[in-house]
């Protein structure tokens, strides 16, 4: 046993330690079996003590142990261990403080063996691991293989996360919008970089965002696109978003060659059309044919293309919706009926509308020339004038043929013709065939309203207001001590002395004097004899009384007396002196 190269377990040593000092006691001190089985002994017993001053150390309580200490001392142990026997009271003391590191160990290699079971160790795994992977990098070996690999595969996965960072912050960090190319390139990074992280990663939103931001922008842009599938033609609002979408798209890379030049097609088709109705719509209204079925169905056509608010549209719909509110305004030229107040304003209007041969115009033109010249005709009717020669003709040509009773200017003119009739019929008995005009007649009112209708030029007006004049006669004379007039005349009183006598007012003109042959009692030197008195004169209204004659001559012939009666007896010559006397 001594000779061996294994530890000698102390109660071996113990039990030959007896045999080997009888041995010496028989062989000698200096056999060299005794010597060298004192040797083994000895060195056996400094071994021992070496061991039991290192594994004291894990008795004290402020032990910090490694891997590389910790196998150290366990070597040391199960060396000593061999020696003492495994219930020796110190091996069972030493040996707790290494059998809790050695479950320390354990467990951190069975939390940290989650990182043997992927192929690549993700940041939260590796967040999840970081203070056991650190704690068991202070515990382990310097060449613990596990430690390595676990540390490799932290490194792998650090050295991939600062690739997809570098690679991604180039491709989405840029404001510029990104190509197909470079979005597929960036999906495949975000998509490895999302196997990486958390899902709360700030990087990682952020690219995701973008990303999210550039496909919308390429769906919208298709969807635009989209509309030139369908047949119908595109609205100015329509065709700028496609041109502006097939612009992005091909900037880009999201167009094929041939899908390309379909569009730019079908676009400049449209656009073709777009200027043709612009075209024909321009020269339809040069050509005067603004109001025109075609131009109408040109202009729905552009409006349903670039919309109500397009200047070309609100021009032509502007001057479409003058020329038919012009010619609704002067449709009334087509009845009997009065003409607008600004037909003329109208025409002109309308005119600049239409062309020179329209046939409304000419039509509209000859009316309104027509009422113009028949309105000058009878402009008269509206002023204090003489009525002008054929008034009643022409008034009723506007009246029946072109405006109507309702038009104001007929309705005054044949008012004025009534007035006129009226006036007229009125003054004709009042004025003609009478001896004298009574104190109330109506004459001079009426004469005043015929004046205020046709002036005083008149020439019926004239001669009725003579008649008036004549009939009216002569200012009260200077003689006259009275003055009147009655159902028989104007009357004038003179007085001769206590003596008062009337004069009856005779107008000058041509009147019949005596009776008709009808009348009862009529005598033969009655006959009627029409007489003419070139001016008017004064004549008493009865017979020269005695009373009179006696005043003014101062003597009475007659016969038959009384004051009241008739002078009588008396001559030719005695009534010319009277009368000078008077």
């Amino acid at each position: 046993m001594l000779d061996g190269e294994a530890p000698v377990a102390f109660v071996v040593t113990a039990r030959l330690t007896p045999v080997l000092a009888g041995l010496e006691t028989l062989a000698g001190a200096d056999d060299a079996d005794v010597v060298r089985w004192r040797v083994a002994v000895a060195r056996q017993a400094r071994a021992a003590g070496e061991l039991g001053q290192r594994l004291a150390a894990l008795a004290q309580p402020e032990l910090e142990l490694d891997g590389v200490r910790a196998g150290a001392l366990a070597s040391d142990l199960a060396t000593y261990a061999a020696m003492a026997g495994p219930d020796d009271a110190d091996v069972a003391l030493w040996s707790r403080p290494l059998v809790a590191f050695a479950a320390v160990v354990d467990r951190l290699r069975g939390n940290l063996g989650r990182l043997d079971r992927v192929e690549v160790a993700t940041v939260p795994l590796l967040a999840e691991l970081a203070d056991d992977l650190a704690r068991y990098r202070t515990l382990a070996a310097h060449e613990d293989r596990q430690l390595v690999a676990w540390e490799a595969k932290a490194a792998a996965t650090a050295q991939r996360l600062a690739t997809l960072r570098e690679g991604l912050g180039g491709l989405l960090d840029p404001p510029e919008a990104l190509t197909v190319d470079r979005i597929a390139a960036a999906d495949r990074l975000v998509a490895d970089y999302r196997a990486l992280v958390s899902a709360d990663d700030g990087r990682l939103l952020a690219w995701e965002r973008r990303l999210t931001r550039e496909h919308q922008d390429l769906d919208e842009l298709r969807k635009a696109l989209v509309r030139l599938d369908a047949p119908a033609a595109l609205t100015s609002v329509e065709a700028g978003a496609c041109r502006a979408a097939l612009v992005a798209l091909a900037g880009r890379g999201a167009l094929g060659p041939e899908q390309r030049a379909a569009a730019i097609s079908r676009l400049d088709r449209e656009q073709a059309e777009l200027d043709h109705l612009r075209s024909e719509l321009a020269a339809l209204d040069a050509g005067g044919q603004i109001g025109s079925d075609r131009a109408g169905v040109s202009l729905v056509a552009l409006r349903a293309v670039v919309g109500d608010q397009d200047d070309q549209v609100r021009t032509v719909s502007a001057r479409r919706n003058a020329l038919a509110d012009l010619r609704q305004r002067l449709a009334v030229l087509d009845q009997i009926a009065p003409l607008p107040d600004d037909a003329t304003a109208a025409l002109t209007g309308y005119a600049a509308f239409v062309p020179g041969d329209d046939g409304n115009l000419a039509r509209w033109r000859a009316k309104a020339a027509r009422v113009s010249e028949l309105r000058a005709a009878l402009a008269d009717l509206d002023r204090a004038a003489p009525l002008p020669a054929g008034a009643d003709a022409a008034l009723g040509e506007l009246a029946e043929r072109w405006v109507g009773e309702d038009d104001p200017g007929v309705r005054r003119g044949r008012a004025k013709l009534a007035d006129l009739a009226r006036l007229r019929a009125a003054l004709g008995p009042l004025l003609d065939g009478i001896p004298a005009l009574p104190p109330d007649s109506p004459a001079p009112a009426l004469l005043v309203d015929l004046q205020a209708l046709v002036g005083p030029t008149d020439a019926e007006a004239a001669r009725l207001a003579q008649q008036f004049i004549r009939l009216d006669g002569p200012p009260r004379p200077a003689w006259a001590t009275a003055w009147g007039r009655d159902r028989q005349g104007r009357w004038a009183e003179a007085r001769v002395g206590a003596v008062a006598f009337r004069l009856r007012y005779v107008p000058g003109g041509d009147f019949v004097i005596g009776s008709p042959a009808s009348e009862a009692s009529r005598e033969v030197d009655e006959a009627a004899v029409r007489i003419t008195l070139s001016s008017g004169c004064w004549l008493g209204d009865a017979e020269c009384t005695q009373a009179l004659w006696r005043a003014v001559t101062s003597r009475d012939p007659s016969q038959m007396a009384g004051a009241e009666r008739p002078v009588e007896c008396v001559s030719w010559d005695d009534a010319q002196g009277f009368l000078a006397a008077l």
